[in-house]
């Protein structure tokens, strides 16, 4: 849990990191069960990970919401994962 210990100095240096909603992961749940199924015509099929990346990248309006978010409050610099499920400031 969380405990208030009061505010951060001014000038303290904080690193955040935000997790934006994945989407396609009941689509990403299937095709590995495909390729996993020897039965399956997609059996041994593998996605590559720009494949995978594609797919579970949140949606735009996700991301945009996200970014107006840290922009509103001053953040205009953030890193993100490959698929960009994860914003660092």
């Amino acid at each position: 849990g969380w405990t208030v210990k009061g505010r951060a100095t001014p000038h303290a240096s904080l690193e955040l990191t935000f997790a934006v909603r994945q989407q396609g992961l009941e689509e990403l749940s299937k095709k590995l069960l495909q390729v996993s199924d020897p039965a399956s015509p997609q059996y041994g099929q593998h996605l590559t990970n720009a494949e995978v990346q594609q797919l579970t990248r949140p949606a735009d309006a996700d991301l945009a919401r996200v970014s107006t978010f840290l922009a509103h409050r001053g953040i205009s610099f953030w890193s993100a994962t490959p698929n960009s499920d994860f914003l660092n400031c």
